[in-house]
């Protein structure tokens, strides 16, 4: 048994070696949470919440961050700004409601580009409310919930007449002068050449997001998925980092990924070696595919509690985070692992529900989505989805689909399936032939426990956030 134990700790220590290597030269996704593409799947400011967004830089270098807040039907920009993170800095801002949508409001100092006002800035709906060919909802309401982006730009640097960085730097507790970074691109250093003073050490970026109903006493902290070794490293190329843009710039963006990805696929077995997947991807117009990859799912899995006796409920969040990349136009034929044309209702991926209760009886087939999308299958239609389960509705969704459980109970756990064999044509193919089967998605679970007020008149309710499980399906020659 020793030497069983010992010869396959080896071998995971050798392929996690291997992975170590490559991982060095192509974006991955960093379980340890540190990166520089920080992808948080979920904002909401309704049924009374707000959302809480947090972005800590470890390193002792000044980062140039782009933040980049996206509705959850077709992720378009509703806002986007730039961050400029003294070293060790913490950044944070708030979501809150309006009368019709949204706004940012922060009491950080660290240096914004534009300053955000104190009052906040108002989230808007240009990008889907004057003319944008998608056909969805224009109005500011869809501004209320959806999901966020922060892209590292660079590293701020100093030099003789321009010092960005001394400018953006804390001194007890305050930025120098704000107004120095302002006026760079005001027809200032930046306007001018909008990498001046910008270097590459990219990395050292963790982010943490909180949604909160103080009426509810309940509140679903997440940490951001990170993405490492993002950006291509090529001297003259014109997709070289560091990518330092002007304020409101769509770029850089996840379109912005170096064409190379790892993943790591664990292999279920007596062994259970986790095998490593390199691959390339399409350098000029499908470097999307590299970000995607990283994160393709074949399977999603989590709890749901709903028993009314402990006043239980559960909502899951599943993000597409890179799905607006592979259609964003009404009836555009779309890219993979997409296949669905998107319309006013939606582009809707059919997906499988399988669930348990907690004595593993089950329930597979006609399990069902309600209200049932449109086309009458199982699909997940908008790049932010909401599934509640016994119309509990935790979130108070607005792109919310419900799962009734009755025929298991109301405690107990479900696969969400994107693929429902090999064949199927939720897939992404490299140029080396791996296919990665299922879709892009990060997301996670809440569960609240209402239980009134104690004698006191204190409430006493309750709430938890659970990450989702996920599985991968990968085949052809890249894997080691």
């Amino acid at each position: 048994m020793r030497k069983t134990k010992l010869a396959t700790a080896v071998s995971m220590a050798l392929a996690g070696s291997a992975g170590m290597l490559n991982t060095a030269q192509a974006v991955n996704v960093n379980p340890d949470g540190l990166g520089e593409v920080l992808l948080y799947p979920y904002y909401s400011v309704r049924n009374n919440q707000d959302t809480l967004i947090a972005v800590t830089n470890t390193t002792a270098d000044v980062k140039a961050v782009k933040v980049r807040f996206l509705d959850g039907k077709n992720t378009q920009e509703v806002l986007d700004f730039n961050l400029y993170l003294s070293p060790h800095d913490i950044w944070t801002g708030i979501v809150t409601a309006t009368e019709n949508g949204a706004r940012l409001t922060t009491q950080d100092t660290s240096c914004t580009v534009p300053k955000i006002p104190e009052d906040g800035v108002e989230f808007r709906n240009f990008k889907f409310g004057q003319g944008e060919p998608e056909g969805i909802d224009v109005s500011l309401d869809r501004t209320r919930e959806g999901h966020l982006e922060v892209i590292e730009m660079g590293v701020v640097t100093d030099s003789s007449g321009f010092a960005p960085a001394t400018a953006a730097t804390h001194v007890n507790g305050e930025p120098a002068d704000c107004s120095v970074l302002e006026q760079a691109w005001n027809g200032g250093d930046w306007a001018e050449d909008k990498d001046r003073n910008i270097v590459s050490n990219p990395g050292g970026l963790f982010g943490h997001g909180l949604v909160m109903n103080v009426s509810q006493g309940a509140a679903y902290a997440y940490q951001a998925t990170a993405l490492d070794n993002f950006f291509f490293f090529e001297p003259g190329s014109p997709f070289n980092f560091p990518s330092h843009t002007n304020p409101g710039d769509t770029l850089p963006s996840l379109e912005s990924a170096h064409p190379r990805s790892t993943v790591f696929v664990s292999q279920q077995g007596a062994a259970n070696i986790p095998t490593v997947v390199d691959s390339t991807w399409p350098f000029v117009d499908r470097r999307i595919d590299a970000a995607s990859s990283v994160l393709m799912h074949n399977t999603a899995m989590n709890y749901f509690v709903t028993n009314e006796s402990i006043g239980a409920g559960t909502d899951w969040v599943v993000t597409f985070p890179t799905k607006r990349f592979h259609h964003t136009v009404v009836d555009a034929p779309p890219l993979p692992p997409f296949i669905e044309t998107l319309t006013p209702d939606g582009a809707c991926e059919e997906v499988g529900l399988t669930i348990w209760d907690r004595d593993e009886r089950t329930q597979q087939g006609g399990l069902d989505f309600s209200p049932k999308p449109p086309g009458g299958v199982n699909a997940l239609c908008w790049e932010t989805n909401v599934i509640t389960f016994n119309n509990t509705s935790v979130l108070g969704s607005a792109l919310e689909l419900n799962v009734d459980t009755s025929s298991v109970g109301p405690d107990g756990w479900m696969r969400l399936s994107f693929v429902n064999n090999i064949n199927d044509a939720h897939q992404l193919v490299s140029e080396e032939g791996n296919v990665f089967y299922g879709l892009p998605v990060i997301g996670f679970a809440t569960q609240e426990y209402v239980n009134g007020v104690d004698q006191a008149g204190v409430l006493i309710n309750y709430g938890g956030m659970f990450d989702h499980a996920f599985s991968r399906l990968v085949s052809g020659s890249g894997a080691q």
